[in-house]
């Protein structure tokens, strides 16, 4: 088990009790919700969408799948602790066991690092430790790594700690590129790649989690 708060909470089918954190289209999430969906040995179920934006659209996916979702925006606390509790209390109505970062732009509390000890895992759309930091996501890192010249990027899996994009490293999907390659381009080459390698990860993760 993931060794979380929630240990009491694993269904009789085995599978880890996942929610997934993202804030805007949601394409990573609905990624994951996919695999569940076409392999009966995953060893994750998908619970609970968390967003921190009224508008964004893995909103809409969420009620296409199905999957509870909840909108928990600091910016509507005027005390920091209580929107992590009331964070941590919508995780814990689901009997969330692992949280998944998909595309989430707020950094994630430490009192729910703490809470969720080795449970919270991220995807960045860079090799890390290059382009990574806050500020770097989305069009903003495949804009960096078009104006270096590399000839390569990818995505990377990695434990979610106190710093952005500094957590240990789980896996890494590489990605080949022309260097003269534009931003969009780029974009979509790692994104077509993310959405096949986090679910894979994630899965494989916390199956050895199980064990």
């Amino acid at each position: 088990m993931t060794g979380n708060v929630n240990e009491e909470s694993e269904q009789q089918d085995g599978k880890i009790r996942l929610a997934i954190f993202a804030s805007g289209k949601g394409t990573t999430a609905q990624a994951i919700l996919e695999y569940y969906q076409k392999n009966n040995d995953c060893s994750y179920k998908p619970v609970l969408i968390v967003s921190s934006s009224p508008k964004a659209g893995v909103l809409d996916i969420a009620e296409e799948y199905d999957i509870p979702a909840s909108v928990i925006r600091e910016q509507e606390y005027s005390e920091y602790d209580e929107f992590c509790d009331t964070l941590f209390s919508v995780l814990k109505i689901h009997s969330v066991e692992f949280i998944a970062l998909a595309g989430y732009l707020r950094k994630v509390p430490p009192s729910l690092l703490k809470k969720y000890p080795r449970s919270i895992v991220n995807t960045h759309p860079a090799l890390l430790p290059k382009y990574g930091g806050q500020g770097m996501y989305g069009m903003n890192v495949h804009t960096a790594v078009s104006e270096s010249g590399d000839s390569q990027t990818g995505c990377t899996v990695h434990w979610v700690d106190e710093e952005y994009d500094e957590g240990q490293i789980i896996d890494q999907c590489i990605v080949e590129i022309s260097p003269h390659a534009q931003p969009d381009m780029i974009a979509e080459q790692v994104q077509t790649a993310e959405r096949q390698f986090y679910p894979f990860v994630l899965n494989r993760l916390l199956s050895a989690m199980q064990e």
